[in-house]
């Protein structure tokens, strides 16, 4: 039973996109003619191969409409197929190919690419290795420490911080 069914499903579906197809090639083509020759006979067809193809394209979008209420409604809460479909393109679309090394290698596996971004950034924030960069002593930040005043609150401040907060 299942499969006369699936059949005549799929007869109906290439007939009903057979049918989309020549609507659009008949738009085209009377189109054309009546951009050479406007008449308005020519427009009024324009018009009704227009609204023809509105209505098949609002009952595919009712259909699909309803074909995902049920599935929403069969699937619920659950992460299923249809959660793992999305999370796979998304993943897909956020997945770096591969990176160009500095030599101009290009690099395929995700682990090298892991470890050459992780060096690369080490690199980066790493300025101990850096001879250009001016490597600040201990001495020399306990100077600038000591020589910075910073501002100190008064007995009366601290006493007002330490007070339970009420509501006024």
């Amino acid at each position: 039973m299942r499969g006369p069914l699936i059949s005549r499903a799929s007869y109906l579906k290439r007939q009903r996109e057979k049918a989309y197809a020549d609507l659009l090639r008949q738009l085209r083509d009377v189109t054309n003619a009546h951009l050479l020759n406007p008449s308005d006979t020519q427009a009024k067809s324009i018009i009704d191969i227009t609204n023809q193809i509105n209505t098949m394209t609002l009952h595919k979008t009712a259909y699909m409409l309803t074909k995902l209420r049920m599935k929403t409604y069969t699937q619920g809460n659950k992460a299923g197929k249809h959660l793992a479909t999305m999370l796979k393109q998304k993943q897909a679309n956020s997945k770096i190919p591969y990176l160009v090394k500095r030599s101009g290698e290009k690099i395929h596996n995700p682990q090298d690419i892991n470890d050459e971004m992780a060096e690369y950034y080490q690199t980066l924030y790493n300025l101990k290795n850096d001879p250009t960069v001016h490597q600040h002593t201990k001495y020399e930040i306990d100077t600038l420490l000591q020589k910075t005043t910073l501002p100190t609150l008064s007995e009366a401040q601290i006493q007002k911080i330490q007070d339970p907060i009420t509501v006024q």
